[in-house]
């Protein structure tokens, strides 16, 4: 058994005291303790600094206080030593929410007949129920939103932030439906509708006996009208305390809190609370979720507070200082702007500390791509780490977005950048292993247990190469076709078999000879594996979630391994990592389904989880990791500092993102509606301020924001990122930055970076490989070639020549292969057009079929045993066995593949009307044509005009024309294969039933010349399948739906080396 060694470290003597103050951070404290202010500071000039001490400071004479922060990781982030400085205080940084929270709930229970708790009404629940109500509430919806509109997830989405915005300015019901009469915003009325019936159920209302619902955007209201009403309504429903407030309250980052709180701070402070506020309104970053930035001009009006400014910035240096300046001079400013104008303090430590605050560096990169820019940033990274000394976790790359995260994430990990990627938000249905986990729990269902097979097989659960089990179905479908021909019985015998089919029986699935000694193939132990979880789902479905998911996670069997290799520190420890979070979030997400749903089971907490889109934020602990590089959005980079931030991604369209946000409900509005800022139209008219160009003026400022926000983020070094290319361009933000990095110009443009090799062992391999190749003789080539080889001596795998592709490497043999040639008709055509995809193709390197092929595979069955069937046999036959296909009636698609199954049916059934006589269906033929032999299943030989018409049917829509099928290689096969065993061939045909109506092309019979030459074709195919090797033919025809595009040496995007 493995131990794991902890040793306990007491922290250093001092670690939670404060630098010293200067003299207006002391002038701020001391002001603290007799009157409200509120209080404004440049990036880096010590307003989380002066918060502290000012809380200190009230500890030190005996008051309660709060520190109030927008955000659960600032909370975290700072509650450590806010709890070291105040020691006997208990969550002295709290959010906002997370104080509303204890007021509510002190109000429920602080009683002689206490209520139940309060529940807060997450993202994913809202969306639920926002769902509900669109589907029930017969609101007055204008013509412009159609039901198809309402049904969308993007309109929930905006439903859901307008709810959230006029929980913020204050709005109930009432006030929504009268705004949107009086201002002429139809949406607002129906959502008025929809808002009371949301806000009317008993379980939101403060007095309801059982667990109280509310959500984030209302708790702050609530708490402050409690607040303000305790002493009036307390006694009569038996409050046996007050409200808690405390002494001084102080708010850390206020321009990223919403009108809410407000509201709050001001009810506390006609409670006897002093407010002590901070904020900058240029890195507000909260916008996307209503926030404000000039909350702080709002809330000095509100509580007659002064408002103080900060002195000098201390944390930046002069360089980073002067590029702040000039982009925070492009947001509109309000109040005063001194600020704005601060220097750069000089450090107050001699030494060692003073190297720190030099003119600090900006660097710019432009690359051809993202793979291109993410190299750049990468070497950048492991350069100030491998030369500079820079720990991992004192770097940092900020991006525009969250969507961004993943790709850069990728980007750095194949540089050689370890990242730190822990989160707390998961969307279970997109992570591997907690998708797989839900399918498996899930309610069954005939039509959608192929579909899970699949997914469990290509899960991380269980460690199945995709090719080889393509491979065992396609060797398990020659067998079944020769039982089929030997005519055994068997359920099995005569579809095509699934990976289900392979789950399901023991017998299909690979097994090793006991006697042998050798050891167990990855596939059988993989298909073993999910044949254990494939049989422990059965009734999983009934269980309580978290019994259900405990059976699926122990049938796997993998914990111990994950944990390993989670805690091995090697290039894949982070995904091992993320998935055991994200299972154990999972396991803490049921425990709290279960107990809000005591009778529910798996089965519908699956389909809840499958279904949702909302991310759902847990309070789970996650893995401890080790120290990385974090990749980040603005906002959650917020509060903290690194000696080196890289902001990447400043395109044109993206960074700034000058896109109109919340226009369709027009939630953008409500924040003027409930702060009363409105002006007056032509006719005298109150009207709200609703002009395109001050829209795009606002979000241009929220860009602006977001780039402060992420630049004052670096200490030492900035790194600014960009792409150029035919579609993307640099955004005049890049050029911005740039400027100050005094980036060179070629014609007043920045040129592309070339991309440097990584700074690891693989990236100087491939370098010296490069000068390796050099033509010209020189040393530098010879020193290269010199240190490859001492490399390779050395065990250096990556530095032999036999490890590069596109060199080395010979055949086993030149000689080509004897014996005879077997191909399929439909081979034929393949060698025809390319012998490289048919040699590919043969050894079963193609892909799995398609939903298509699928359909075309159950059409021809059923056309098999219904030669002549009528439309109703027909159909019949399809009733019977379409849930094969694993359409989700569910989906728009699901329904239009079910209905285009029965149509092509249809259309089958009318071309069997026109050809009423004697049929043979899928019978073989095997005849030697020139040296080959050609063996196949013909789907019909009809007996027509005194001789035999072989007719292949096709259940596609298109592909085939009157001009292009009299040179079909397929039935010519067909043709020489029949006339060669002696039959009277008077033509081929092709079926097309997969279009609006069937269509029926014909090929003449094969006779003199036209059959000489098809003969011709046959030996040179032939000739081409012997080998040893096979050349790649491009045609339009061969390249259309293949699937080797990206191998194809033919092909620019699948060559391999260099010229």
């Amino acid at each position: 058994m493995s131990e794991i060694h902890i040793e306990l470290r007491p922290r250093p003597e001092g670690w939670a005291d404060l630098p010293a103050l200067d003299e207006a951070q002391t002038a701020v404290v001391e002001a603290s303790q007799e009157r409200c202010l509120v209080v404004r500071g440049a990036p880096g000039s010590g307003r989380t600094t002066c918060a502290l001490a000012a809380l200190e400071a009230g500890v030190k004479q005996g008051q309660s206080v709060l520190l109030l922060v927008p955000d659960r990781v600032r909370a975290d982030r700072l509650s450590v030593r806010a709890q070291a400085l105040a020691p006997h205080e208990v969550r002295p940084v709290r959010t906002p929410a997370s104080f509303a929270h204890r007021i509510v709930t002190t109000w429920r229970l602080s009683r002689a007949d206490p209520l139940a708790g309060v529940e807060l009404v997450t993202g994913a629940l809202l969306d639920e129920i926002l769902a509900r109500l669109i589907e029930q509430v017969d609101a007055p919806w204008p013509e412009s939103m159609p039901a198809q509109m309402r049904a969308m997830e993007a309109f929930r989405a905006e439903l859901r932030d307008l709810f959230a915005r006029a929980g913020e300015a204050g709005l109930d019901t009432n006030s929504l439906e009268e705004a949107g009469k009086e201002f002429a915003f139809p949406q607002w009325v129906a959502a008025a509708a929809l808002l009371r019936s949301y806000l009317d159920a008993p379980e939101f209302t403060v007095e309801h006996r059982d667990v109280l619902r509310v959500d984030l955007a209302r708790i702050q209201t609530l708490a402050a009208e409690l607040i303000e009403n305790w002493d009036a309504r307390g006694p009569g429903v038996g409050i046996e305390c007050g409200p808690l407030v405390p002494d001084l309250v102080i708010v850390d980052d206020l321009q990223d809190c919403t009108p809410s709180t407000i509201h709050l701070l001001h009810a506390l402070e006609g409670a006897g609370a002093r407010i002590l506020a901070f904020a900058d309104p240029d890195v507000a970053v909260a916008s996307y979720r209503g926030g404000e930035p000039h909350l702080d001009l709002r809330l000095a009006k509100t509580i007659d507070a002064e408002v103080m400014e900060l002195a000098g910035v201390k944390a930046q240096p002069p360089r980073i200082r002067r590029a702040l300046v000039d982009v925070v001079s492009g947001i509109t400013q309000s109040g005063p702007h001194g600020r704005r104008r601060v220097g750069v303090e000089k450090p107050r430590s001699e030494g060692e500390g003073e190297a720190r605050y030099d003119e600090g560096s900006i660097i710019a990169h432009l690359g051809g791509s993202n793979a291109q820019l993410g190299a750049h940033i990468a070497h950048a990274l492991r350069r100030h780490h491998l030369h500079e000394g820079v720990a991992w976790d004192k770097q940092a790359v900020i991006v525009r977005s969250a969507s961004a995260v993943h790709e850069f994430t990728r980007h750095l990990r194949r540089g050689g950048v370890p990242v730190n990627g822990a989160s707390r938000a998961f969307d279970f249905a997109s992570q591997a292993s907690t998708r797989v986990l839900l399918e498996l729990i899930a309610t069954p269902d005939d039509a959608r247990d192929p579909i899970r097979a699949n997914t469990l097989i290509a899960s991380p659960l269980v460690s199945c190469d995709a090719l080889e089990v393509h491979r065992l179905l396609a060797r398990l479908a020659l067998v079944n076709n020769n039982k089929e021909m030997d005519g055994e019985d068997s359920a099995k015998v005569g579809r095509p078999l699934s990976v289900r089919d392979l789950l399901e029986g023991e017998e299909l699935r690979p097994t090793r000879d006991p006697a042998s000694r050798a050891e167990t193939s990855p596939l059988e132990e993989g298909l073993d594996a999910a044949a254990k979880i494939w049989a422990a789902r059965a009734g999983a479905w009934r269980q309580r979630p978290q019994e259900a998911l405990w059976a699926m996670w122990s049938a796997a069997g993998v914990a111990d391994q994950w944990r390993s290799r989670a805690m091995a520190d090697d290039a894949e420890s982070g995904w091992y990592d993320d998935q055991l979070d994200a299972v154990v979030a999972l396991m803490r997400v049921a425990d709290v389904w279960e107990q809000r749903n005591p009778g529910g089971a798996a089965g519908r907490f699956a389909e809840e989880l499958l279904g949702g889109s909302v991310p759902i934020d847990t309070i789970s602990h996650v893995g401890q990791r080790p120290e990385g590089v974090e990749v980040l959005t603005p906002a959650q980079a917020v509060g903290r500092h690194w000696d080196v931030v890289a902001v990447v991604g400043l395109q044109d369209g993206a960074w700034p993102n000058m896109r109109l946000r919340d226009r369709i409900l027009r939630a953008d509005l409500l924040a003027d509606v409930g702060a009363g800022r409105t002006a007056t139209d032509p006719e005298g008219n109150e009207a709200l301020i609703d002009s395109t160009r001050a829209a795009r003026k606002s979000v241009l400022d929220e860009e602006y924001r977001l780039l402060v926000a992420a630049l004052s983020r670096a200490t030492r070094f900035i790194h600014a990122g960009a792409v150029r290319n035919e579609h993307q361009a640099p955004s005049a933000f890049f050029d911005l930055v740039a400027t100050h990095a005094g980036t060179p110009r070629t014609g007043g443009v920045v040129p592309l970076d070339e991309v440097p090799a990584p700074l690891s062992l693989s990236g100087h391999i491939a370098a010296l490989r490069q000068d390796a190749a050099r033509a010209d003789g020189s040393e530098r080539a010879a020193s290269a070639v010199r240190l490859l080889a001492l490399l390779a001596r050395e065990g250096v795998r990556a530095a032999h020549p036999d490890r590069w592709m596109g060199a080395g490497g010979t055949p086993t043999t030149d000689a080509a292969l004897t014996g005879e040639v077997v191909l399929s008709p439909s081979q034929f055509e393949s060698a025809l057009q390319c012998p490289l995809r048919w040699f590919l193709t043969t050894i079963g390197a193609d892909g799995p079929g398609t939903a298509a092929q699928s359909l075309g595979t159950l059409v021809h069955d059923i056309a098999e045993h219904h030669p002549n069937g009528t439309r109703e046999q027909l159909r019949a036959a399809l009733d019977e066995r379409i849930g094969e296909l694993g359409y989700d009636l569910g989906t728009w698609a699901g329904r239009r593949d079910h209905a285009h199954a029965y149509a092509v049916i249809d259309n089958l059934a009318s071309y069997m009307e026109g050809v009423p006589g004697a049929v043979d269906v899928e019978g073989t033929v095997a005849a030697n044509v020139e040296g080959v032999m050609i063996r196949g299943r013909m789907d019909r030989v009809e007996h027509v005009d005194g001789g035999v018409r072989v007719t292949d049917i096709k259940t596609g829509r298109y592909g085939y024309t009157a001009k292009s099928v009299p040179d079909n290689p397929q039935l010519a096969a067909y043709q020489m294969a029949l006339l060669g065993l002696g039959q009277p061939v008077v033509g081929g045909r092709i079926a097309l039933v997969g279009g609006d109506k069937e269509r029926v092309f014909d090929q003449p019979a094969l006779r003199g010349e036209a059959l000489d030459e098809w003969r011709a074709a046959v030996r040179r195919v032939g000739e081409a399948a012997r080998g040893p090797s096979f050349r790649a033919t491009p045609s339009e025809a061969a390249c259309r739906f293949c699937s080797f595009d990206r191998l194809c040496p033919a092909r620019d995007r699948g060559r391999k080396t260099v010229d």
